[in-house]
């Protein structure tokens, strides 16, 4: 009887094995992709919101399964990060796809880039590569009473992507 078990676990491994190696999935990378996010001044302390839109090159033929972002940066590009912002929230927002939160920074930057800590969460993210533009939200808090300028931000991820025919 152990023996029936034993092989029918094997069965399932290699059952599961081959399904898997066949689902024709390709795991690519992309790499430091650099996305411009601007408020449009005048702004006022408080929450504030930068906007930056990227439309994503997926080989023709190919649909995402799934996407992961593996590291998110965000620096000032007019001036210093630390000066301006705080308690970031980065969020992705699509025509045909429910805004979702991707990564946070919470407190006050110490220099002029900031590494934002990845949301545990990140499902359904394929539905915004699906040859759309995506629009890159940064909710954050201004420090100073007020800046007469536009703010611009330079948003900087990699992302895992996995693609099948």
């Amino acid at each position: 009887m152990w023996h029936n078990q034993t092989k029918n676990s094997f069965l399932l491994i290699l059952i599961t094995a081959v399904l898997f190696n066949c689902s024709g999935g390709k795991q690519s990378k992309l790499e430091k992709i650099r996305v411009q996010l601007v408020s449009e001044g005048p702004l006022y302390n408080g929450p504030n919101t930068a906007i930056g839109i990227w439309k994503p090159t997926i080989e023709s033929g190919k649909k995402v399964k799934s996407v992961r972002f593996t590291s998110v940066k965000v620096s000032a590009a007019d001036t210093s990060l630390s000066k301006i912002a705080g308690n970031l929230v980065l969020q992705l927002a699509a025509s045909r796809a429910e805004m979702k939160k991707i990564a946070f920074f919470k407190g006050n930057a110490a220099t002029n880039e900031v590494e934002l800590q990845l949301a545990d969460e990140q499902k359904d993210l394929n539905q915004f590569f699906e040859g759309q533009d995506i629009t890159f939200v940064i909710d954050y808090d201004l420090l100073p009473e007020e800046w007469s300028q536009n703010l611009t931000f330079q948003l900087e991820f990699d992302a895992e992507l996995v693609t099948e025919e």
